[in-house]
């Protein structure tokens, strides 16, 4: 069975890299033009691919190394010179051009001397071909060789036309982006963005193809995968790596039956050593940082963090900056940004695996498999009852199932009132999923809410059932009747007639009943 490289695809067969490439063909073929000019042209357009890990940089690139290759061997007068993918060894810039050397000819001797390595390469395309230069991780190469490094490779690469750049990078970082950088305005950059949904899918089923698993295949071409490749999408993010991950431990019965939450759980072993790596690259207070937004679950804004981590509120904006640069935590933007403070800026982990990775060290696993109840029961509307039951054992009980329909209620009624700081409260998945659900209804914004408002009731109703009473009940005869209040509805007064025979009181449901009556 074929297995998959999820974190060095240069140990994958070409062909199977092939079989699973997915969504980035423009990108790739529009890399190939450029290198495959070089042989005739003059001009020169270094490239810089940019994207998390995981994102599928690693993956475009190989396939390019692949197909440049095929190229020369059909006569077109280039070479490569690859460096490796993590750059230990470049320490400077000499160094770098002595990789590049040996890259092309490992038997060529490099010395250290900056100016001779120059001539050599210059030579070398002289004599072969101009030189298609991949290099990943470009940023902790500028790092390593230094601003007067940075600054010899700019000038040699503006005044010789021997090499071509083709880079990536998981952020653009000060070396790159800073106006005061030798390279600041040089690349042409390309930013890789999550797998979209079909993407995903597509991505999936060509996996289970080169396994041969026709069974998971099959079923995951349906419409009912789609649905539950959502919840996984809204949990876990949609980049490459994250669908390869799972499809090791995808079957067509844990997803029909909903076992995502174990799906997830089943992965996080391999990711946590990951992700601590990474982690402890930070420093002490970015570590802080990111730990109040992985347990919050939910978008925090500075004096927020600052508050929970006990921090200096301006060291700890400083610090949401140097995360926000580095790609760790992004602002969140929303439909209902106008409904916020303007002077609030709110932030959330860019790699929600980041988030649940935390989550699982901490034995959380509870709050995180109720928001996939919550999940499936959304994406599946007319099996929500079927679903909740089957994750009663996990999410707890019903009972938690409509606590956090309760929130997400407050959260919407709280935006028709013109304030969404609640909205901002819930578990990041379930405000994604709550305003793409907005966006997909064709009425205007507050058509959509309210109608959002009553499945939530309908969807408690079905979770909590008759018999049923305080505090849970209370509190949602109070929705009710907000809602009721807002639309003045017979739909509306149905469900608060409904409420409150669940809590027994019948005679303040028929009057409300009667209201119905009177208004028809």
């Amino acid at each position: 069975m074929a297995r998959i490289s999820r974190f060095t695809p240069w140990q994958t067969p070409r062909e199977q890299l092939e079989k699973i490439f997915v969504a980035h063909q423009p990108i790739l073929d529009d890399l190939l033009e450029r290198a495959l000019q070089i042989a005739e042209a003059e001009s020169r357009v270094h490239t810089l691919i940019v994207g998390p890990h995981g994102a599928g940089k690693t993956h475009l690139l190989a396939l390019l190394y692949y197909r440049l290759h095929d190229a020369i061997d059909s006569g077109t007068r280039i070479q490569i010179a690859r460096l490796p993918e993590d750059p230990i060894t470049i320490t400077s810039y000499p160094r770098l051009l002595a990789a590049l050397v040996t890259s092309i000819k490992a038997d060529q001797k490099a010395g250290l001397d900056a100016d001779n390595l120059e001539f050599t390469l210059d030579q070398m395309a002289q004599a072969d071909g101009p030189i298609v230069v991949l290099i990943e991780n470009l940023d902790e190469v500028f790092n390593q060789i230094g601003t007067d490094g940075q600054r010899k490779f700019r000038h040699y690469l503006q005044t010789s036309n021997s090499l071509l750049l083709i880079s990536t990078t998981p952020v653009l970082g000060r070396s790159i982006n800073d106006q005061a950088s030798p390279f600041y305005c040089f690349f042409s950059v390309v930013s890789l963005p999550p797998l979209k949904d079909e993407q995903a899918q597509q991505m999936l089923i060509n996996i289970a193809r080169l396994q041969g698993n026709k069974e998971l295949a099959h079923y995951l071409e349906g419409k009912q995968a789609v649905k539950r490749l959502k919840i996984i999408s809204a949990l876990a993010g949609s980049y490459p790596r994250i669908w390869s991950i799972f499809s090791e431990v995808m079957t067509p019965d844990s997803l029909q039956h909903i076992a995502i939450a174990e799906l997830l759980y089943a992965s996080f072993d391999d990711l946590a050593p990951y992700y601590r790596d990474r982690l402890m690259s930070l420093t002490p207070q970015q570590r802080l940082v990111i730990s109040e937004l992985a347990e919050a679950n939910h978008p925090l804004h500075v004096q927020e963090i600052a508050e929970r981590a006990q921090l200096p509120e301006r060291s700890t904006a400083r610090t949401a900056g140097e995360l926000k640069e580095a790609h760790w935590i992004e602002p969140v933007e929303t439909s209902w940004t106008h409904l916020l403070d303007g002077r609030r800026v709110y932030y959330e982990l860019s790699e929600p695996l980041t988030r649940l990775a935390f989550q699982a060290k901490d034995v959380i696993d509870q709050p995180v498999k109720l928001v996939v109840s919550f999940l499936s029961a959304w994406f599946d509307p007319d099996a929500a009852l079927r679903h909740t039951q089957r994750l009663a054992g996990i999410a707890g009980s019903q009972a938690n199932d409509a606590t956090l329909l309760g929130e997400a209620d407050d959260a919407l009624s709280g935006i028709l009132s013109g304030n969404a700081e609640l909205f901002m409260t819930l578990p990041s998945p379930v405000r994604i999923v709550l305003e793409q659900r907005c966006q997909e209804a064709s009425q205007g914004a507050k058509y959509n809410l309210i109608a959002l408002r009553r499945k939530l009731h309908r969807d408690a109703m079905g979770y909590l059932g008759m018999g049923v009473h305080e505090p849970q009940l209370s509190q949602w005869i109070a929705r009710s009747e907000n809602l009721a209040a807002i639309t003045g509805e017979a739909e509306d007064l149905s469900i608060w007639s409904e409420w409150l025979a669940c809590a027994g009181r019948l005679d303040q449901a028929e009057t409300v009943l009667r209201l119905i009556d009177d208004g028809r």
